[in-house]
């Protein structure tokens, strides 16, 4: 079995880079180990995964269940990447005969099924390099219809031969590098792809390299050109550490997997952010809460591990509309009362073609357990802070019949209160006042109008008074 290596995505993924890092350094031909992430992850998100996730009831009395039901869905818009690319072969083999014929139909198939899936129609280009005591360039690199075909063909021609060694690998790396274009465009990218079939470096007639194969894989390291080894179980992975993170897989004697990882190999490098894997985890509060089994739907997890559930889907299966798990916890008894959050979190794990990672963490609410029958004296606090408050009723003024614009109050007349002429003879009606001579009456002062005074418009204006 081979492959990349990968690394399972949703366990312990706070350390999952060293995890990664120790596993792909421990790796050696004859087993496929997990494959570590490429690099850290964007600030966007690749494939925009949403993902939502509900919990109740959230007020439990201890003993009781809690359902959980959690959906996500992402989209990947299908592009493949335009490359520049360098395959560089060892074509020195120990074996003979059946072993040694069956590794280069292998090794053949798997190189074309590579360049087979490249788009060389838009911009790409390739090149081969064969590598044994010295490295010969096959091909330089081309791009266009022609260059794949001159490609393919170069490939075709490919011979191994049962004598020599491999100390052309560290000259033809570093040169590799010097080849690769400088000006590529940030969607583009750049790739040296390495069989090693794990001949000596050294041998009687070349006893020291000029250029070793850890200095060639230090340039490329230093020009941050990605590297991608496929190791044959005879290279015991020496050039494990010269792949970048994830970029290694080992193959057996015969290589029949040969052509399955070059498939691998292009998928990485031509869609890297397309999602292959999806993972739902929730590291639950186990002093609190315990995954009731055979809860999960559709499915139950695709592991437990302690407090963490877990289920791994291929994005390959996913149905429309993305997916749905629900799941039952049940509350631990002898911790009430007690007011928590559900898990530690729960979080949506994507691994894309390239082996990078990202994650989401969704939604983690407390829950409120009580002991029997004081519901509201353990959490009638968080219950009321559970109901939302209604606002208060809108007033409604009272209507008032309209009242008539005030009038100034008539000014009196002399006919309307007449003056009496001075008389000798008062009469019973005109009083004359107490002396003779008469006092003009003075006419009455006017009452005030009253104004209109709205405090709301003033103070809406800015007016402060």
């Amino acid at each position: 079995m081979s492959r990349f290596v990968r690394c399972s995505i949703g366990t312990r993924m706070a350390a999952a880079a060293v995890a990664c890092a120790f596993v792909v350094l421990s790796a050696v031909p004859g087993g496929a180990a997990p494959l570590a992430p490429a690099g850290p992850q964007q600030s966007l998100v690749p494939c925009d995964p949403v993902g939502t996730r509900e919990v109740s009831p959230r007020v439990v009395e201890e003993g009781a269940k809690v359902h959980v039901k959690v959906h996500y869905d992402f989209n990947c818009v299908s592009k493949t990447r335009r490359i520049n690319f360098i395959l560089i072969v060892e074509t020195t083999v120990r074996s003979s005969g059946v072993v040694r014929a069956d590794l280069l139909r292998n090794l053949k198939e798997g190189l074309k099924s590579f360049v087979n899936v490249v788009d060389f129609e838009n911009g790409s280009t390739g090149s081969l390099v064969l590598v044994g005591d010295q490295y010969t360039i096959r091909m330089p690199l081309r791009g266009g219809r022609e260059g794949k075909t001159e490609l393919l063909r170069q490939i075709e021609q490919i011979s191994l031969e049962p004598i020599g060694g491999s100390a052309g690998f560290g000259q033809a790396i570093n040169d590799a590098v010097g080849r690769l274009p400088t000006n590529v465009a940030d969607e583009d990218y750049n790739v040296i792809i390495i069989f090693d079939r794990g001949a000596p470096e050294t041998t009687g007639s070349n006893p020291e390299p000029p250029v070793t194969r850890d200095e060639g894989c230090q340039r490329a390291r230093r020009a941050k050109v990605p590297v991608v080894v496929v190791g044959h179980e005879d290279s015991q992975g020496r050039m494990v550490t010269c792949a970048s993170a994830g970029y290694y897989a080992s193959s057996g004697d015969k290589a029949p997997d040969l052509p399955q990882i070059f498939r691998d190999v292009a998928d990485a490098v031509l869609r890297g952010k397309q999602a292959k894997n999806s993972e739902y985890s929730d590291y639950l509060q186990s002093s609190y809460f315990e995954y009731v089994t055979r809860s999960g739907q559709p499915r139950e997890p695709t592991s437990i591990l302690g407090s963490e559930i877990t289920w791994n889907s291929a994005t390959s299966s996913k149905p429309p509309g993305g997916f749905t798990i629900e799941y039952d916890v049940v509350t631990m008894p002898g911790f009430a009362p007690e007011i928590q959050p559900l898990s530690i979190d729960a979080r949506l794990s994507m691994l894309y073609s390239d082996n990078s990672l990202s994650e989401i963490y969704l939604d983690n609410p407390e829950v409120c357990i009580y002991r029997k029958g004081r519901e509201q004296q353990d959490c009638g606090a968080f219950i009321r802070a559970l109901t939302p408050t209604a606002p208060p009723p809108l007033e409604t003024p009272t209507p008032t019949a309209p009242t008539a614009p005030p009038t100034d109050p008539p000014t009196p007349t002399p006919t309307d209160t007449p003056v009496p002429a001075a008389t000798d003879t008062p009469t019973a009606t005109d009083v004359p006042p107490p002396t003779d001579t008469p006092t003009a009456v003075p006419p009455p002062t006017a009452t005030p109008r009253p104004g209109i005074f709205l405090p709301a418009l003033l103070n809406g204006s800015g007016f402060q008074g």
